[in-house]
């Protein structure tokens, strides 16, 4: 692993609070624990959920080191992307609507579906898209953040649109199918926020750096296929 020149050591005792979705905690923990172990095992990191007001101001930011979610809610302050994903849906295998491994979007206006809140005015990428294709969903289940959903799927008759790294995480554990939408593809790209006034702060660098290495290590999702022109969606809260 190569280190860098920074204050950030084997000794080090520092603490750095970050700002994060469920599921992009879910995604970074496993390569960021690790490279930490390596770099600097005597670091600790508070997670903490991104408020719903975050974008009006960047006082939020302010009270964090960095903030990690998706790109197109108009965050402020320094931004890098991270990783990307794209939406998948997950359903019992035993569903009968799932045919030949397969759901049509007459399939999806027909079954219940599970949700994550987006807040009171934030409209999802697969609902836009879903609402733009004349699918008329049935929301059964609302809940917080996207690690809920596949449970809240598990053994019944509802769907749910979950990015795909978390669903392939999940599926096997949980007994469901992971089925390409069929609304096409929905991109999701986790991107890293910081506040311009930590820019040179040589912790800061630190950490930057170490998400982003961490980040680069993620294997690709399985529809990153060169030349595949699909539609492409941004901004899901998740």
């Amino acid at each position: 692993v190569q280190t860098c020149a920074l204050p950030i050591s084997a000794t080090s005792r520092h603490s750095f609070r970050i700002d994060a979705t469920d599921y992009a905690i879910s995604v970074l923990a496993e390569p960021l624990l690790r490279r930490m172990a390596i770099l600097a095992p005597g670091i600790r990191l508070d997670f903490d959920a991104i408020p719903y007001d975050m974008a009006a101001s960047d006082h939020g930011l302010r009270n964090c080191d960095a903030l990690i979610g998706p790109l197109g809610f108009g965050f402020p302050g320094s931004q890098a992307p991270l990783f990307r994903d794209q939406f998948v849906c997950v359903v019992d295998p035993g569903n009968p609507r799932l045919k030949d491994g397969r759901l049509t979007l007459e399939d999806l206006s027909c079954l219940p579906h599970v949700v994550r809140s987006g807040g009171n005015t934030h409209i999802g990428p697969t609902e836009r898209v879903m609402d733009e294709l004349g699918v008329r969903r049935r929301v059964q289940i609302v809940t917080a953040g996207f690690l809920p959903l596949p449970f809240l799927v598990a053994g019944t008759d509802q769907v749910a649109c979950v990015p795909e790294r978390l669903a392939l995480r999940v599926a096997a554990p949980l007994g469901l199918a992971v089925v390409e939408a069929p609304f096409g593809r929905v991109e999701l790209i986790e991107t890293l926020w910081w506040h311009p006034d930590r820019a040179a702060t040589p912790e800061h660098a630190w950490l930057r750096r170490t998400l982003t290495e961490a980040a680069a290590s993620l294997p690709p999702v399985a529809g990153d296929f060169p030349g595949v022109s699909q539609p492409v969606l941004t901004g899901a809260h998740g």
